[in-house]
C-alpha cells in the first residue's frame, strides 16, 4: 500500500463559508482551524499505527519538551489528550 497522506480538509476550503465574517473574527477562526488541522494531522498519523500511544513531557535532558510516540507510562491514544495532560500537570506544579 503506497504512503497515503492523512485525509484532512485544508483550512482554506473551510474558510470559504466564513467570508461574511468581520476580518478580525475571520482571522481568529482561521487560526483555530489551522490549529485543528495540525492536530488532526498528528492524530491521523497516530491512528494509522496499531496501538500507537503519545505523550507530551519535559525533555529528560532539560532542553524543552517532547511530543512523541511511546509506550512510556502516561502515554495516551489521543494527541489532544496528551497535550491536555501536559498542560494540566504544568498548571498543578505552578500553583
Amino acid at each position: 500500500m503506497p504512503d497515503e497522506k492523512p485525509s484532512v480538509t485544508p483550512v482554506e476550503d473551510q474558510l470559504s463559508a466564513l467570508n461574511n465574517l468581520p476580518p478580525e473574527l475571520r482571522a481568529l477562526v482561521k487560526a483555530a482551524l489551522a490549529d485543528s488541522y495540525r492536530l488532526d494531522y498528528l492524530q491521523q498519523l497516530t491512528d494509522d499505527q496499531d496501538e500507537a500511544l503519545v505523550i507530551m513531557r519535559d525533555s529528560s535532558t532539560g532542553r524543552g519538551w517532547r511530543l512523541h510516540q511511546t509506550t512510556q507510562e502516561g502515554a495516551v491514544p489521543s494527541v489532544r489528550q496528551a497535550l491536555d495532560n501536559y498542560i494540566h500537570s504544568k498548571k498543578e506544579t505552578s500553583s
